[in-house]
């Protein structure tokens, strides 16, 4: 599964973990720090901040939402059925099976392993 290019757009590492910073203190019910448990977010939660945070430009919120929620951290959480949380941390709707099916191929990136250096790709897949 290859990177969406809309993907790589919000690759900016330094503006998302500016913003990021800003959202796990102002909401720290919806947004977990980096490695701890994070909830499936409620589908719009950007409308949402930005209704909260004028302040926030759409690209910084853009960057920090594509960070928080690309991981293998966020993904493992989207389960079918799970409840999605609202800046409050209070559930706003569930995941449903098509965006868990969609969470689950992107773990297959996280999943994959890599070739060590001077092993050839063919016995690496195979060890997996």
């Amino acid at each position: 599964m290859a990177i969406p290019e809309s993907r790589k757009i919000f690759r900016n590492k330094a503006i998302a973990t500016r913003v990021r910073a800003i959202l796990e203190e102002r909401f720290p019910q919806a947004f977990a720090p980096a490695g701890a448990e994070k909830k499936p977010l409620k589908i719009g939660m950007d409308a949402d901040i930005l209704l909260a945070m004028p302040e926030l430009t759409r690209k910084g919120l853009a960057c920090a939402l594509a960070d928080y929620t690309w991981g293998p951290t966020y993904c493992r959480h989207v389960l079918a059925g799970a409840a999605r949380v609202g800046l409050d941390g209070e559930p706003c709707g569930h995941v449903s099976d098509a965006e868990a099916a969609y969470a689950a191929d992107r773990m297959k990136l996280f999943t994959k392993r890599q070739p060590k250096p001077g092993q050839p790709e063919k016995e690496a897949a195979a060890d997996g």
